[in-house]
Protein backbone atom coordinates (compact mmCIF):
# COMPACT_ATOMS: atom_id res chain seq x y z
CA UNK A 1 0.00 0.00 0.00
CA UNK A 2 1.33 3.27 -0.36
CA UNK A 3 2.55 5.79 1.89
CA UNK A 4 2.77 8.78 0.60
CA UNK A 5 0.89 10.88 -2.34
CA UNK A 6 4.11 10.56 -4.57
CA UNK A 7 4.06 6.37 -4.01
CA UNK A 8 0.47 7.00 -4.66
CA UNK A 9 0.79 9.05 -8.08
CA UNK A 10 3.63 6.21 -8.73
CA UNK A 11 1.56 3.28 -8.76
CA UNK A 12 -1.17 5.57 -10.85
CA UNK A 13 0.56 6.37 -13.48
CA UNK A 14 2.96 3.52 -15.07
CA UNK A 15 6.16 4.97 -16.38
CA UNK A 16 6.48 3.00 -19.59
CA UNK A 17 3.82 4.71 -21.41
CA UNK A 18 0.57 2.92 -20.63
CA UNK A 19 -2.48 5.20 -20.32
CA UNK A 20 -4.48 4.87 -16.98
CA UNK A 21 -7.95 5.64 -16.76
CA UNK A 22 -8.95 6.21 -13.12
CA UNK A 23 -12.96 4.97 -12.30
CA UNK A 24 -13.86 6.67 -9.51
CA UNK A 25 -16.56 8.17 -7.27
CA UNK A 26 -15.80 11.52 -5.42
CA UNK A 27 -18.94 12.16 -4.69
CA UNK A 28 -20.41 12.64 -1.31
CA UNK A 29 -22.34 9.99 0.44
CA UNK A 30 -25.56 11.65 0.54
CA UNK A 31 -25.55 11.24 -3.32
CA UNK A 32 -26.35 8.01 -3.00
CA UNK A 33 -24.36 6.95 -6.11
CA UNK A 34 -22.83 3.82 -6.95
CA UNK A 35 -20.24 2.98 -9.63
CA UNK A 36 -21.30 -0.39 -10.96
CA UNK A 37 -19.33 -1.24 -13.69
CA UNK A 38 -17.41 0.74 -16.11
CA UNK A 39 -15.49 -0.35 -19.90
CA UNK A 40 -13.01 2.24 -21.19
CA UNK A 41 -11.63 1.90 -24.90
CA UNK A 42 -8.20 3.49 -25.85
CA UNK A 43 -7.96 5.02 -28.93
CA UNK A 44 -4.09 4.39 -30.59
CA UNK A 45 -2.89 7.04 -32.61
CA UNK A 46 -1.97 5.44 -36.17
CA UNK A 47 -5.23 3.44 -35.63
CA UNK A 48 -6.47 0.63 -33.41
CA UNK A 49 -7.59 0.56 -30.03
CA UNK A 50 -7.91 -1.45 -26.69
CA UNK A 51 -11.25 -1.75 -24.34
CA UNK A 52 -10.23 -2.97 -20.87
CA UNK A 53 -13.51 -3.15 -18.37
CA UNK A 54 -14.49 -4.13 -14.77
CA UNK A 55 -18.01 -5.24 -13.85
CA UNK A 56 -19.73 -5.90 -10.67
CA UNK A 57 -17.91 -3.15 -9.39
CA UNK A 58 -19.36 -1.57 -6.00
CA UNK A 59 -17.63 1.93 -6.04
CA UNK A 60 -19.18 4.21 -3.42
CA UNK A 61 -18.08 7.64 -2.15
CA UNK A 62 -14.53 7.48 -1.48
CA UNK A 63 -13.48 4.24 -3.82
CA UNK A 64 -12.10 3.46 -7.31
CA UNK A 65 -10.04 1.18 -9.71
CA UNK A 66 -8.17 1.69 -12.76
CA UNK A 67 -8.58 0.62 -16.09
CA UNK A 68 -5.46 0.74 -18.43
CA UNK A 69 -4.60 0.28 -22.44
CA UNK A 70 -2.68 -2.83 -22.96
CA UNK A 71 0.45 -1.60 -25.28
CA UNK A 72 2.81 1.13 -23.91
CA UNK A 73 4.67 1.17 -26.90
CA UNK A 74 1.40 2.96 -28.92
CA UNK A 75 0.39 6.48 -28.12
CA UNK A 76 -3.14 7.00 -27.04
CA UNK A 77 -4.58 9.65 -28.10
CA UNK A 78 -8.08 9.66 -27.03
CA UNK A 79 -9.99 7.68 -23.97
CA UNK A 80 -13.88 7.31 -23.89
CA UNK A 81 -15.04 5.43 -20.76
CA UNK A 82 -18.31 4.09 -19.80
CA UNK A 83 -19.74 3.78 -16.50
CA UNK A 84 -22.83 1.93 -15.11
CA UNK A 85 -24.62 3.62 -12.03
CA UNK A 86 -27.20 2.77 -9.76
CA UNK A 87 -28.90 6.20 -8.03
CA UNK A 88 -30.02 4.88 -4.27
CA UNK A 89 -34.05 5.46 -5.18
CA UNK A 90 -34.18 5.02 -8.98
CA UNK A 91 -34.88 1.64 -10.29
CA UNK A 92 -33.14 1.40 -12.98
CA UNK A 93 -28.92 2.31 -13.44
CA UNK A 94 -27.94 5.03 -15.55
CA UNK A 95 -24.89 5.35 -17.89
CA UNK A 96 -22.86 7.90 -18.23
CA UNK A 97 -19.43 8.61 -20.78
CA UNK A 98 -17.60 11.17 -21.47
CA UNK A 99 -14.02 11.43 -23.39
CA UNK A 100 -10.59 12.17 -22.85
CA UNK A 101 -8.48 13.75 -26.16
CA UNK A 102 -4.75 13.99 -26.14
CA UNK A 103 -3.72 17.66 -27.44
CA UNK A 104 -2.39 17.80 -31.24
CA UNK A 105 1.05 15.77 -31.24
CA UNK A 106 0.49 14.42 -27.46
CA UNK A 107 -0.41 10.89 -25.88
CA UNK A 108 -2.92 10.58 -22.99
CA UNK A 109 -0.85 8.89 -19.80
CA UNK A 110 -4.16 9.54 -17.59
CA UNK A 111 -7.59 10.14 -18.01
CA UNK A 112 -9.46 10.70 -14.55
CA UNK A 113 -13.04 9.35 -14.86
CA UNK A 114 -13.73 10.06 -11.00
CA UNK A 115 -17.44 11.45 -10.25
CA UNK A 116 -17.27 15.13 -8.78
CA UNK A 117 -20.28 17.44 -8.02
CA UNK A 118 -20.68 19.94 -10.63
CA UNK A 119 -19.65 23.38 -9.31
CA UNK A 120 -22.64 24.93 -10.86
CA UNK A 121 -25.79 23.25 -12.40
CA UNK A 122 -28.55 24.17 -14.72
CA UNK A 123 -32.09 25.48 -13.03
CA UNK A 124 -33.48 22.74 -14.54
CA UNK A 125 -32.00 20.45 -12.89
CA UNK A 126 -32.14 22.42 -9.51
CA UNK A 127 -35.52 21.96 -10.05
CA UNK A 128 -35.60 18.35 -11.16
CA UNK A 129 -33.16 17.41 -8.43
CA UNK A 130 -31.91 14.61 -10.80
CA UNK A 131 -28.63 13.90 -8.88
CA UNK A 132 -27.15 12.99 -12.37
CA UNK A 133 -27.42 16.26 -13.80
CA UNK A 134 -25.68 17.60 -10.96
CA UNK A 135 -21.61 15.58 -11.22
CA UNK A 136 -19.40 15.91 -13.45
CA UNK A 137 -15.61 13.80 -14.27
CA UNK A 138 -12.06 15.73 -13.03
CA UNK A 139 -11.47 15.44 -16.64
CA UNK A 140 -14.66 14.80 -19.04
CA UNK A 141 -17.97 16.23 -19.42
CA UNK A 142 -20.20 14.19 -19.47
CA UNK A 143 -23.39 12.44 -21.67
CA UNK A 144 -25.92 10.91 -19.31
CA UNK A 145 -28.23 8.25 -20.76
CA UNK A 146 -30.83 5.95 -19.24
CA UNK A 147 -29.46 2.27 -18.42
CA UNK A 148 -30.88 -0.98 -18.88
CA UNK A 149 -33.81 -1.55 -17.14
CA UNK A 150 -33.91 -3.84 -14.68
Amino acid sequence: MPESSRELLEVLIPKNGTCVAIIGNGLPPDYGVTITAAACEFFYRGGGSFIDSATNLHLTSGLSTTLKSNDPTKCVSNVHCAETVQVEGEPNPRLIQGDVPAPAAKCVIQADFTLVPQRSISEEAHKTGDILQMITTRDAPLEVKPGPKK
